[in-house]
């Protein structure tokens, strides 16, 4: 059996069927109001499912606003994961990120990260510690603030449990429909090669011309 065939590394890219993929995350979307990314191993955007946050484009509209966004947004898709743990994170203005990994056989292909979201009443306190020159801006975003979804953490715990495990099953049933089919094409190249090696072998073969037999090759 052709070991380059069935033993590869799988890859996200490999499993996803993009266009379902998605219509599962805009749904989790649309039923909590939060935001959902899912990219790859090497951090490539795959997925994302965003609900209009009046907080974050007005955040983004101050200064430094979108490079400090920016930064907090890359510091989610390359911190370090492992196992199923779910890593919770607060961001620079104060609202909350959720992270966790998808696995193949116990090798991390991707990551979901959830968010922005909040657990309470918005608090300037987190982003004026470290943007003080923001206080001025900090009454009017407390308005942005109260529009981004609130969650019980007791119900976001149990919202996150739930699509992790549902992730899990669509990798799953794509990994063996994958595997499923490199065995069957690792099947019909063996029995290709076999058939070839066994007419190449006839003294007859000898007998066809050059192009009979490419036609001949053709067939499998």
């Amino acid at each position: 059996m052709s070991e380059s065939m069935l033993d590869p590394r799988i890859t996200l890219t490999d499993l996803l069927d993009l266009p379902v993929f998605r219509e599962v995350c805009e749904a989790f979307t649309q039923a909590f109001h939060l935001g959902l990314r899912v990219s790859s191993e090497s951090g490539q955007t795959l997925i994302e499912s965003l609900e209009p946050n009046g907080f974050c484009e007005e955040v983004a509209r101050l200064k430094d606003g979108r490079r400090l966004c920016a930064e907090a947004r890359d510091r989610l898709l390359t911190q370090p994961l492992s196992g199923s743990t779910v890593n919770a994170a607060t961001c620079f203005c104060g609202f909350k990120y959720a992270a966790f990994p998808l696995n193949y056989q116990f090798d991390f292909i991707g990551r979901v990260v959830l968010g922005p979201y909040r657990d309470g009443p918005w608090s300037p306190q987190r982003l004026l510690e470290s943007q003080p020159q923001l206080k001025k801006e900090a009454k009017s975003l407390s308005g942005f603030a109260e529009r981004a979804p609130q969650l019980d953490p007791e119900l976001f715990k149990n919202a996150v449990r739930f699509l992790a495990k549902a992730l899990d099953a669509f990798v799953f049933v794509n990994a063996k429909r994958l595997i499923t089919t490199r065995l069957h094409l690792n099947a019909v190249m063996e029995s290709r090669q076999s058939a070839l090696k066994k007419l190449e072998a006839e003294p007859a073969a000898m007998l066809l011309d050059t192009e009979n037999l490419a036609k001949l090759k053709g067939l499998f």
